[in-house]
């Protein structure tokens, strides 16, 4: 699945609806290690199996097993729900900023090789994104922050899920993605 911060992407509907946009929620490097560790959180404290995740600076992309639709979308709404109230609170915003926009993306994943390919995808995503975002993105994957004493992204969503061979073996749910 993939989800966006709040503005950072302008949707048809929107601009149908005349709906009025402002400044869009990009997060720095150190905002991108903290909502890592609170995605982290969220799995372990609501028990949600992630198999990958990778945290931008405007969208996360994650694999996340789930049996029905209705599960997915009770997982999705508590990973959300959580990191945004942890940074809110971090920030000091009031209830009404939003970190992230409302609707998220899905695509089903039918099968080992296709799961391999995406969890491929997720894991590398922010290689795709440097040109956009410069070199930080490497730099906060490979070695965190030290001077501020933050682990590496990479530590962190490691920490974060939960092996793939884990979730194969519960062979009975489906696998969500979106690219």
């Amino acid at each position: 699945m993939t989800f966006v911060t709040h503005n950072s992407r302008i949707s048809e509907r929107m601009v149908t609806y005349g709906v009025k946009v402002g400044e869009p929620v990009v997060f720095s490097a150190e905002d991108q290690i903290f909502i890592a560790n609170k995605i982290a959180e969220a799995a372990k404290r609501y028990e949600i199996a992630i198999a990958v995740f990778n945290v931008l600076p405007d969208h996360v992309h994650m694999i996340v097993a789930a049996e029905t639709e209705n599960e997915l979308n009770e997982q999705v709404r508590k990973i959300k729900g959580f990191s945004s109230y942890q940074f809110q609170r971090s920030r000091g915003w009031d209830k009404s900023q939003h970190v992230w926009a409302q609707k998220f993306n899905r695509q089903v994943i039918e099968n080992e090789t296709a799961l391999s390919k995406i969890w491929e995808y997720v894991w590398n995503n922010h290689l795709k994104h440097v040109e956009r975002w410069g070199k930080e993105l490497i730099s906060t994957w490979e070695n965190g922050l030290p001077d501020k004493g933050l682990k590496p992204l990479v530590e962190v969503i490691r920490d974060g899920c939960v092996p793939l061979e884990e979730i194969l073996s519960e062979s009975t749910k489906n696998l969500e993605q979106g690219a």
